[in-house]
């Protein structure tokens, strides 16, 4: 009797853990934050627009950074370092911004954490 309540527990815990799996796949959404810094370390974060899915956050992340290169492009900036998560522009005085626009689960804020 008691083999057959571990089991019957085992397979509980089985189904709720697959079951809370599954429900957050459905239910979760990436956030596309956009991020600036002068320095390449200290990152400003603004928040941007959620999504159902990574790969819908990506395809806007890639077509926000090719609208801001082109935007600063056409106002004379130098634009650098281009790569799928964010560029560089350098100013007239040669000094250069770091952009990011970066998606990330609906549960990871990147203003509390540094590593971003």
């Amino acid at each position: 009797m008691k083999s057959l309540l571990v089991r019957a527990g085992v397979i509980l815990i089985g189904l709720v853990i697959f079951g809370s799996t599954e429900v957050c796949k459905a239910q979760c959404a990436w956030v596309l934050w956009h991020g600036h810094s002068d320095d390449n370390t200290t990152w400003r974060w603004s928040l941007g627009s959620a999504y159902p899915t990574a790969q819908e956050c990506d395809q806007q992340a890639k077509a926000t950074i090719k609208f801001w290169v082109d935007e600063s492009r056409k106002v004379g900036k130098k634009v650098e370092n281009i790569y799928s998560q964010g560029y560089v522009v350098i100013d007239e005085t040669g000094r250069a911004t770091f952009y990011r626009h970066q998606c990330f689960p609906d549960t990871v804020d990147p203003r509390k954490r540094g590593e971003f």
